[in-house]
């Protein structure tokens, strides 16, 4: 193998690799140092909060304890209330767990571009163990979390190990052309390597 191919060869895998969509990030809040649980939270890992909590699980027991999926901590609506979780830049909100504070109870998420909403999901959340709950919708630039039967006053939903992806992991024009190079770099290395091969072998 030549330098030239090498070179070409080195190229192609730069160009593609720089394309390449991000990886899923997961939000955990194990890193907020609390002794019992920190209310409100204002920001968190370039996220906007509005009227949210972080605990230690094992304070607060019930379903805080038991909705702990990375240890120690988990993030809860405040005054059982509605909560949101916002952004400067849209994001793919995959997942996350949610578990019923106090008592098994339904919970209704919904996400937002700007002030559109795209989807908006009720389902049953149980204080026993954590609920995984799957989402891909793209894109969002916020989303909201409440129990909408909060008649008593202990709708407090927890949720740890929130994942999604930054909208960059949406090829954008930019990242488009990066990868046509790429491909374009790989289809110049076959078509010169086949016409080497030939020149060669005549």
């Amino acid at each position: 193998m030549n330098f030239t191919r090498i070179t070409t060869i080195a190229a192609c895998a730069f160009f593609v690799t720089v394309a390449a969509p991000a990886q899923a990030e997961v939000l955990t809040f194990d890193d907020v140092n609390t002794n019992s649980y920190v209310f409100p939270v204002a920001s968190y890992q370039g996220f906007t909060m509005t009227n949210v909590g972080i605990v230690k699980g094992s304070s607060q027991g019930a379903g805080y304890s038991a909705g702990v999926v990375s240890s120690p901590n988990v993030m809860f609506n405040g005054n059982a209330s509605l909560a949101s979780i916002s952004s400067a830049s849209a994001f793919t909100l995959n997942s996350a767990y949610f578990t019923a504070a106090w008592s098994d109870r339904a919970v209704t998420v919904a996400g937002f571009n700007g002030s559109t909403q795209v989807f908006s999901e009720t389902f049953n959340v149980v204080s026993s163990g954590p609920t995984l709950r799957n989402f891909s919708f793209a894109p969002i630039t916020s989303f909201t979390w409440v129990s909408p039967n909060n008649s008593d006053g202990l709708g407090h939903i927890a949720i740890d190990n929130f994942t999604f992806n930054a909208a960059s992991a949406v090829p954008e024009p930019t990242t488009w052309a990066m990868m046509l190079i790429g491909f374009g770099f790989i289809g110049w290395s076959l078509r010169r390597v086949k016409q080497v091969a030939t020149v060669n072998f005549a």
